[in-house]
């Protein structure tokens, strides 16, 4: 059984919204999202509804402490 790496996604715009996509579509293999952060409160409401899993904030200072991402 392989481990999970748990990448943070800081924005939610064009290119995190799509890196998102793909990782919970199951296209980024033995990866999961690990946070998302975004300084627009309005992301981070989509980030919560749409990435329930994924703790979600409006700032990147608390992204590492939030879920433990695993260094690349």
């Amino acid at each position: 059984m392989s481990k999970k790496v748990r990448l943070g996604i800081i924005g939610l715009g064009q290119q995190g919204g799509a890196y998102a996509k793909f990782i919970t579509d199951g296209m980024v293999p033995n990866m999961m999202i690990g946070a998302i952060c975004d300084t627009d409160p309005a992301k981070k409401e989509l980030a919560s509804s749409t990435y329930p899993d994924a703790p979600s904030m409006t700032t990147t200072s608390p992204c590492s402490k939030a879920a433990t991402l695993t260094p690349l």
